[in-house]
């Protein structure tokens, strides 16, 4: 399903974010640029 394969790369995304700055510095936006 597509909203399954968009949730994967948002989460994908998140976590390589996470990794980068730490989970309180990152932010929601950050997250939907990435994930795009």
């Amino acid at each position: 399903m597509e909203a399954d394969k968009i949730k994967d790369s948002i989460k994908r995304a998140a976590q390589d974010l996470f990794r980068k700055f730490g989970y309180h510095k990152t932010s929601v936006n950050e997250i939907a640029k990435k994930a795009r």
